[in-house]
């Protein structure tokens, strides 16, 4: 199959093709009618063109093996630095402020972590048939987080653990007797102090509160 010099293809493709169709041009220079100084403006080009190709061919692989030399280079300077950050963070005659000077963490304090936020906007809602909709706001946490629901039947009881969640939602089916609801949070084995308790069915009153999304 005779591949045409003007349909699409590869750099390397045509600057074969272009190769011979130059040849080809000289060949029947006089059939043509070519002028001298055409041919030389024809020879020329196609020179040119195949200098560029070889250029770019030689910068391509060049900024390959740059590219895969900085990667190796990156690779070991990250592996000293960790090895010196190592070796200063264990050593707690070095300060933070010398850790700071060097851009490494400060010295990792056993119990150091922030606790998690207490929840707010703790809503119960009385769905029906007793199905109690609990609802409350994260106050800043963010997974993972889990809620741990509580519940006692009086206001003097001890709390109880219900149940623990992920999420800022929670359905429970009740008994339709008073019960109290409070909400705390724990990360990485912290709690918070826990939420301001909602009560439903407290001298047969309900409550019937959404709280926004």
């Amino acid at each position: 199959m005779i591949t045409r010099i003007l349909e699409v293809r590869s750099d390397t493709q045509f600057n074969n093709d272009l190769t011979t169709w130059n040849g080809a041009m000289n060949s029947l220079k006089v059939l043509l009618a070519l002028k001298p100084e055409e041919l030389v403006e024809i020879g020329k080009l196609t020179s040119d063109f195949t200098s560029a190709l070889t250029a770019a061919n030689t910068a391509k692989a060049a900024a390959k093996s740059a590219v895969t030399s900085k990667d190796v280079a990156k690779k070991a300077a990250l592996t000293l630095v960790r090895k010196y950050s190592k070796k200063y963070r264990a050593d707690l005659s070095i300060s933070d402020s010398v850790l700071d000077q060097l851009l490494f963490a400060p010295h990792a304090t056993p119990g150091s972590s922030t606790p998690p936020s207490v929840p707010t906007g703790l809503i119960a809602e009385d769905k029906g048939l007793s199905v109690v909709g609990l609802a409350w706001h994260a106050n800043g946490n963010k997974y993972p987080t889990t809620y741990v629901i509580e519940t006692r039947s009086s206001a003097t009881d001890a709390w109880t653990i219900l149940d623990t969640t992920t999420k800022r939602r929670f359905d429970y089916q009740a008994d339709g007797n008073p019960i109290w609801f409070r909400i705390t949070a724990k990360r990485s084995g912290l709690t918070s102090t826990p939420s301001t308790a909602v009560s439903l069915w407290v001298n047969g009153q309900g409550v019937n509160l959404k709280v926004a999304a």
